[in-house]
Parts: C-alpha cells; structure tokens; sequence
C-alpha cells in the first residue's frame, strides 16, 4: 500500500487533539514515500553514540530513504564515525559561538535533506521498527509531532553492551531484551499519555508531554514554526511541542516507537534543581503553564490573551476608555494590540488644538509608556502563539474579570471559539474570544467553499454566550451601576425578610411566654391538690374512728392522679 506525500491527496482533519481517528498501517504493511533524517545531538560520550548509530543501522525503513546526521557540539576530542552505522551518515560540527541542544538540533535540520525529521538524544537506542513507526504517521499528515515510547535504564552498564551486541539484537527484534536484568523506569508523561487515553483526550495541553530523547515531524511544519528556542536550556522540546499545537499541530504517541535510554535524566537524579533551572523560561514562554503564573500584575514575554482592539474610525476618548478598562485587571494575563490607521502622514509642525490627526496622535502618546499596549496596522497582531486572541471594537469596556472568565468559559467547554453578542447600547455588537489552536488549523485544512468558522466549528466547536456582564456598550448603563442596583435590591429583599422573620419571633416569644404562666399556675395547683390528698391521708391513718372518710380520701386521690397525668 502506498501512502501519497503531503499535497497529492486531501489532508485528514482531525478533531481536537483525537489522532485516534487517523488510520495509519502497520509496520511491513506499506511502502513508504518520504526520505527521513535522524538528526543527533551530541557533546562527548563516544561510546554511547556508537551504539545509537548501531542500532539505528538496523532498521525497517529503506535505507535509501534514511540519514543519520550527528551533530558534535563541540567535543573534544571531536567525534568519529564507528563501523556500525547507517550507510547514509555523517558528522557536523555546530558554528563558532553556537552551543547548546537546541542550538544543535537547528543546525543539524538545517542541514538534513529529509522530508521528515527524526530528532534523536545521543544515548537512546532505537528499536528495529522505531524509524518506520514514526514514519507512517507524516505519510498520512502534515501538522503531527510524533513521540516515542521511552524506557529509562538507570544501570545500562549491567547490559554491558557493544556494537556488535546491539546489532545482532536489533536485526533479530530482539533489543529490548539485552536489558532484562536492568532496572528500567517510564518518566512523569507516561502515566499521563495513558491516563488520557494516548492523549486523544487531552485536547489544548497535550504539548505538556512533547518531551524526550526520540521526537519527529515535517520538516516544512518545523520551519514554519521557527524552529527550537536556543535561550532554552532545559524545557525547549516542551517549547517547541507548545508552538507546533498553536500553529494547529496534533501531538501523537507511538506506542510502536520503542527506544531504550542509557542512564537516568538530570530531571530523574536532581529534580528540585532541574525545575529550578527549566522553569523561569517556561513561565515566560508557555502562557498555559498556569500555574507557574501566580504573580498578579506581572508581564510576561507571551500573553495568555491577545486583545485586538479594533480603533479604525474611533475618536482618541473611545480607545482609551476601552485599553483603560483591560489593564484595570491586574489579574489578567494580557496584552493589547490596537489597529486602525496610526501613520501620521505630517510629522512637522500641526495645530495643537485643531489637529486633524489627532485621534491618530494621542492614543499613542497616551499609551507610549505601557509595554502592554502597541498600536499597528489593520492586520495581524504581536503573539503568534498566544493562546487566545480576544477582538472587538474601541468604545466598548470591560469589566474586572471579564477576560479571565472567557477564558474559563473556553477552557471548560473545550472550544476553538466562544462568539459573544453584547446588546443594551445604540446596537448589538460581536465578541469573538479565539483559540489560536483551533484558528490555526482552521486555517490550514479548511476545504474551498468553507468558511473558517464552519472550519473551527468542524475541528474544535464553537460556543455562543450574552456577554452584557462582561461587556458595556457605548451609550448603555454602566455595568458596575446596574450590578450595584442589583445588589441595592437584593438587600431591600433581603431587610423585608428579616423584618418578618422578626415579627414572627416575637410572637412565637409571646405564645411561650403565656404557656409558661399556664404552666406554672397548673403546678401550683397541683401542689395544692397534693398537699390535700396528704392531710387526708394522714387523718385516715392516725385514726380508725373515722372509716367514713377513706371513701372521700380516695376520690380525691383519684382526681389529683387524673388531674397529674393531662399536665
């Protein structure tokens, strides 16, 4: 079975991040189409790297379709090529100045030739079928990253393995074998790639696992997207996984994809230090690491929400109010993009009270000290990969919250678009709260005769709100008034309940009060009864003179017992 490369049949469009509808073949089932390049990093560790080339010499896929390219970042002594390797490999070095993993990575994928790239750790040995699984995935689409299945082994010298070993085990499928007797761990993403059921229901932060020593995509997707953030460190394939699934990527476990690491990471032996190090810059870079964002009113390099106001025709007082009324919430996670004509075509002298660019000048002028707010043309904005793009119209303010709580209402609902419709001004405006994801992709597989709504509605959904309590509305009440003559009413509603609540108790206090009277003039009256029934008796029993009198004695008793037992 052939599978077609990208452009000669129509791409799949899948929903969300569920690749569990694309169909892919099995391995030895299909004939492959397009050239791979297996791209290494590499600083030292020679005979680690001997063995990853040997077992990557064993491979499934056709060798005239596969290179391996090593990139030595600055080694010394430089690395060399062992005997066992791929027939197509060779070495680079990274240019003067230039060092780090990332650094490497960008410099080997610009050298490969591959249509696929297949980015591979130095000391991670490949199963036999580990390049074609991969493979068989970008045959089908162009916007996949692939990660592999990855088994730690923290004591691979009980292996003790060369060369030769591991290509008579991987010739024969038989590689993962070799480490029977080695302790072998999974890393912190596996339990989350099975508990998401391989990620197909993780939708928006399946990049979260886009880590580890063995993962693929197009070459032309990884240009498109820029490549890998070489002021990373640490976190960069992290980075990376977050921009492609801005840019519409769909992340993809390969269970098939097997690899064996050689030795724990450094986020396994020293965590604390490893997060200490690998967190300030994805802070910075991932607007959806959230929780690593806990500081209000801070600015950080990408916004979680780009607001585009649209200023085209809108005077300098309707601008203002409405950035004035975004960075008045100190705990939004936001910058804001203003378009419209801002070219001031006469830059010499102008008319201070009479300026005919005046609606063009001072918002500017206002704005020129706030790193949050920018000002360009009619197209575009500054964050290609925020996370969502809020746009409407200059004049309309929000209230505190509003931006946060859409974003919520996204999140929750799991959507590409929230489209929001404010009334209670002169008319009723459009809000459109996207997601770049889902716009991204929308716009990269919509068909012909389809718009890009329809297209987001097809691969992510689409849910529509009122935003009257989010938005206000030239000309409409102000929001925080009417919540405030809300409020007023509830609380007169409220004071009339407790003044009845009142009256009530202290009727209930006046009935109690009577049955308590009642009570104690009942017991005074018992008391009576019983100390007659005691004179009684006694006369009865000091004499037997008056036998007459016992059949009184005893009515009177049976009267007090009577009387004793309705109180």
């Amino acid at each position: 079975m052939t599978y077609p490369a990208n452009g000669v049949e129509p791409q799949p469009r899948l929903f969300r991040n569920d690749h569990g509808s694309l169909t892919v073949p099995r391995v030895g089932e299909w004939e492959p189409a397009m050239s791979v390049s297996v791209v290494i990093p590499a600083l030292g560790g020679q005979d680690k790297l001997d063995l990853v080339l040997a077992a990557l010499s064993e491979q499934t896929y056709p060798a005239n379709l596969l290179e391996a390219i090593v990139v030595d970042d600055g080694s010394e002594p430089p690395l060399t090529l062992p005997e066992h390797r791929p027939e197509r490999t060779r070495i680079i070095r990274t240019p003067d100045g230039q060092w780090g993993i990332s650094g490497a990575v960008n410099t080997g994928i610009e050298a490969a030739e591959g249509d696929i790239i297949l980015r591979v750790d130095s000391d991670t040995l490949l199963s036999r079928v580990h390049v074609e699984s991969h493979a068989r995935w970008h045959h089908q689409a162009d916007y996949l990253m692939v990660l592999a299945t990855i088994f730690y082994v923290t004591d691979p010298e009980v292996a003790r393995l060369t060369p030769a070993d591991v290509v008579a085990a991987n010739a024969a499928g038989k590689l993962g074998q070799r480490f029977a007797n080695c302790r072998v761990e999974e890393n912190w993403g596996a339990e989350r790639i099975r508990s998401s059921d391989w990620l197909t229901q993780l939708d928006a932060r399946a990049y979260s696992v886009a880590n580890g020593p063995s993962v693929s995509f197009r070459k032309a997707f990884w240009k498109e997207v820029g490549g890998l953030r070489e002021d990373l460190l640490l976190g960069e394939d992290t980075e990376l996984g977050y921009r492609f699934a801005q840019y519409g990527g769909v992340i993809v476990p390969d269970r098939g994809a097997t690899a064996w690491h050689l030795g724990a990471t450094t986020a396994m032996t020293r965590p604390l230090d490893a997060d200490r190090a690998r967190m300030p810059g994805l802070a910075n870079a991932i607007p959806l690491h959230r929780h690593l964002r806990k500081s209000p009113g801070h600015i950080w390099e990408i916004p979680l929400v780009e607001v585009m106001v649209d200023a085209d025709g809108a005077s300098h007082e309707e601008v203002c109010a409405t950035v004035d009324s975004l960075l008045a919430d100190r705990d939004a996670d936001l910058a804001v993009t203003v378009t419209g004509p801002w070219t001031i075509a006469n830059s010499g002298r102008y008319p201070a009270l009479d300026d005919p660019d005046a609606d063009a000048r001072l918002p500017q002028r206002y704005f020129a000290g706030d790193p949050r707010v920018s000002f360009t043309g009619p197209v575009g904005g500054r964050f290609p990969t925020a996370p969502f793009r809020l746009t409407f119209r200059a004049g309309i303010k929000t209230v505190p919250g509003a931006v946060t709580q859409l974003v919520e209402l996204a999140e929750t609902r799991q959507v590409g678009l929230v489209e929001i419709v404010i009334t209670g001004g002169e008319d009723e405006f459009q809000v459109a709260l996207e997601r770049t994801a889902a716009l991204s992709r929308a716009r990269r597989l919509r068909r012909p005769d389809e718009s890009i709504l329809d297209a987001v509605d097809a691969m992510w959904g689409i849910w529509f709100a009122s935003g009257d309590d989010w938005f206000q509305m030239p000309g409409a009440p102000d929001v925080a008034d009417r919540k405030a003559a809300q409020a007023v009413s509830e609380v007169e509603r409220l004071r009339l309940r407790l003044a009845a609540a009142e009256r009530e108790i202290a009727r209930q206090r006046e009935r109690a009060e009577k049955w308590k009277e009642k009570s104690q003039n009942l017991q005074k009256m018992v008391t009576q009864w019983k100390e007659l029934a005691e004179t009684w008796r006694g006369r009865v029993r000091s004499s037997g003179r008056y036998p007459f009198l016992r059949g009184p004695v005893r009515r009177v008793a049976k009267r007090v017992r009577a009387k004793l037992r309705t109180i």
